[in-house]
């Protein structure tokens, strides 16, 4: 349903581009990460799991759904920074896919957060966090919106995955 409700926005929006001249450029994120991001998000729910553990509020032991798909993970910070070029110099009636253009498992990114931890923490299949319709890849090309606006990625998947840990570490 949300996929579906998504091209139905950007069908929608480019019919009006297309009927009634509405200056409008669409902009496809692809998941992107970082501190202040909600746990009932698979990377974030982590990240606050590590945390709880830290505290001494959750045994050892971190709760994961399907660990095998792949996404296209971006820092939020340039996300935003995409968003901000597009409105200034993105054209009119089209689309871009604002996205990293690589590909991390959910496992690997899981793997990097325990690191980054310095905890020795188990993971266990939570049957009730997997999810029937899961995407096994999102993965995006973003030469389009590169070559209309220069933009680029600057930061890493690494990054955004610390600062995410370091926010949930933060919490009271």
């Amino acid at each position: 349903p949300y996929a579906a409700s998504k091209v139905a926005q950007e069908v929608v929006g480019l019919q009006h581009h297309r009927s009634f001249g509405l200056d409008l450029v669409v902009a496809r994120p692809f998941p992107h990460i970082g501190p202040g991001q909600a746990p009932a998000f698979a990377l974030p729910g982590f990240a606050r799991q590590i945390a709880e553990i830290a505290r001494g509020r959750q045994a050892p032991v971190i709760k994961v759904g399907n660990l095998q798909a792949r996404r296209d993970l971006s820092h939020v910070q340039d996300v935003v920074e995409a968003y901000a070029l597009l409105a200034e110099t993105g054209q009119a009636g089209e689309a871009y896919n604002v996205c990293s253009g690589a590909t991390l498992t959910i496992e690997q990114a899981l793997a990097r957060l325990l690191s980054f931890s310095g905890r020795e923490i188990a993971v266990a299949v939570d049957p009730a966090r997997l999810r029937p319709n899961d995407v096994p890849v999102l993965w995006g090309d973003n030469t389009k919106l590169r070559d209309r606006t220069g933009w680029a990625p600057r930061r890493t998947a690494d990054q955004a995955l610390r600062e995410l840990l370091d926010h949930w570490m933060a919490q009271a």
